[in-house]
């Protein structure tokens, strides 16, 4: 198995860094910065780390000009048409940075940056499957960046492959104790992966790391509503937050129903058929609302725009209807020995 991956990876290698090929009086005009002489490589290099920390920095102009640095004293390095390519790509001029990657990587098939850099432009454009081969060629290039590993995962996650993503996203966080992006890909995937206890156990312990980020707060309480049906932690996670995405509203809205708070779901579900993201199911459910609390003339008003809207579910509407109507009944009939609270 062991040497059937390395025939696999020195073939996929191959096949990927061919595409970059030139022919021998082209590429004789050009250079690696590491065959340079020491010490126009070392003086190269300093320029280069400029120009990649300046980027990181968000310092866009002072990354320019220490690349007209570079430029001045060589420009037909590898290492020249990377920074170059990481500038362009920096402005979103993403057609210019592809150009520049793969001269890069004619020039250097090793250029393991470049490869991570090419996959990102792919990425962006949808390209799964080049974003993943040129990931895959710089996780095999250089076997301990978190980074690679991390968007080596995010590619397979988006071809669907989840059980090499789970793989791929391990790895990330085997060598990066600290990656919150690639624990929280992780506990995505392992959704996908049917996983759903893994999934919920990783989501506390990374919700008690970081109890403000809200993106693993809202990720907890979609795991707490799927797996534990705990609808009043998922209230009191939720309740405070603002600007709730449509999947996580519609749980604490659900939470709500289900705690037969009818006067805060309504709200909730008003919001979601008004979004314009609604399924069949949110305005049903709307609609059952709506009767729970014996709003009735708003009731048939929704019910009636809904049925002209999706005449085919016409019966459908009117069985709902009729169901939450018999609900009522039903509830007013109870004898509640221990009478609810307002």
């Amino acid at each position: 198995m062991v040497r059937i991956t390395i025939i696999y990876s020195l073939i996929l290698f191959f096949n990927f860094s061919t595409l970059y090929s030139q022919d021998a009086e082209v590429q004789s005009a050009y250079s690696k910065q590491d065959d340079l002489d020491p010490s126009m490589k070392l003086e190269l290099q300093k320029l280069g780390r400029d120009v990649i920390n300046y980027l990181r920095w968000k310092r866009l102009p002072q990354a320019e000009k220490k690349l007209q640095e570079y430029e001045s004293l060589q420009s037909t390095t590898d290492e020249f048409f990377y920074l170059r390519a990481a500038i362009y790509f920096t402005k979103k001029q993403l057609n210019l940075a592809e150009s520049d990657l793969k001269r890069a990587l004619s020039i250097n098939s090793k250029h393991e940056a470049a490869y991570y850099l090419i996959g990102m432009v792919y990425g962006i454009w949808s390209e799964w499957n080049r974003s993943m081969e040129a990931f895959k060629i710089a996780v095999e290039l250089s076997p301990y960046n978190p980074h690679y590993y991390n968007n080596l995962a995010i590619s397979y996650y988006m071809l669907g492959e989840y059980e090499l993503a789970r793989i791929a996203v391990s790895k990330a966080i085997e060598q990066k104790a600290n990656f919150t992006e690639a624990k929280i890909l992780l506990i995505q995937i392992e959704r996908k992966l049917n996983k759903t206890e893994s999934a919920y156990k990783n989501a506390e312990k990374l919700f008690k790391e970081d109890l403000k980020n809200t993106e693993i707060r809202f990720l907890l309480a979609e795991l707490i509503f799927e797996s534990r049906r705990e609808y009043q932690r998922v209230i009191q996670l939720l309740e405070k937050e603002r600007n709730l995405p449509i999947s996580t509203k519609r749980i604490l809205a659900q939470s709500y129903d289900y705690l037969m708070q009818e006067n805060q779901s309504d709200s909730l579900w008003k919001d979601i058929v008004e979004s314009g993201l609604a399924t069949d199911e949110d305005k049903k459910k709307y609609i059952n609302v709506l009767i729970k609390q014996n709003k009735i003339a708003l009731a048939d008003r929704y019910s009636l725009e809904y049925i002209n809207q999706n005449p085919a579910r016409a019966d459908e509407v009117r069985s709902l209807y009729e169901s939450s109507l018999r609900y009522n009944f039903a509830m007013e009939k109870f004898y509640y020995y221990f009478p609810l609270s307002k």
